[in-house]
């Protein structure tokens, strides 16, 4: 058995945060949810309960986030547009996105193609308390509000969500101790 490794505590800081309960009704496996939030923390892994005549089901819900990867190595910390391939479609701004190598957040403000694969993004880096890293050749970015649902049953769908601040200069992530 092996154990993952605390390399860096966080106070995780309310802030007047406020978790939210969403229902939604979940058509096909695979469905989608767009936040308006810039960013959310499914805090339970969610519950759906079928709407099948005749079948009386529930059952946990998988949850993902939105992906993209980045289409270039960016050494520079202070880069503020960031080319992406692979990316999920219908991405509403002002998103997060997370680097899932180095646990850098970023503000994306800008996204050349909401509806496309493919984009080019402008974004404000080190945001709600991580520090800027540089980015690695197809590196993980997670689309923060974007969530899908991968449960196979299908019905209303029950989640609680923490949404992120609009303002990416709050120290959400900042480390403990630290000024």
């Amino acid at each position: 058995m092996t154990v993952a490794d605390l390399t860096t505590k966080v106070d995780f800081q309310m802030m007047h945060l406020v978790p939210d309960v969403v229902m939604v009704t979940k058509v096909t496996q695979s469905d989608w949810i767009n936040f308006k939030y810039p960013g959310v923390w499914v805090l339970n892994g969610g519950s759906v309960f079928t709407s099948v005549a005749d079948t009386v089901t529930n059952s946990a819900e998988t949850i993902t986030y939105g992906t993209m990867k980045s289409t270039a190595a960016y050494a520079t910390v202070t880069t503020t547009s960031i080319v992406v391939d692979s990316g999920s479609i219908t991405r509403l701004l002002p998103y997060y996105i997370l680097n899932g190598t180095t646990g850098e957040f970023m503000l994306v403000t800008g996204d050349s193609a909401p509806g496309s694969a493919g984009a080019t993004l402008t974004v404000r880096r080190g945001a709600l308390g991580t520090t800027a890293t540089a980015i690695a050749d197809n590196a993980p970015l997670y689309v923060m509000n974007q969530i899908f649902l991968g449960s196979a049953n299908c019905g209303k769908d029950y989640l609680v969500v923490l949404p992120f601040p609009r303002d990416p200069g709050v120290g959400l992530f900042k480390e403990q101790n630290s000024s």
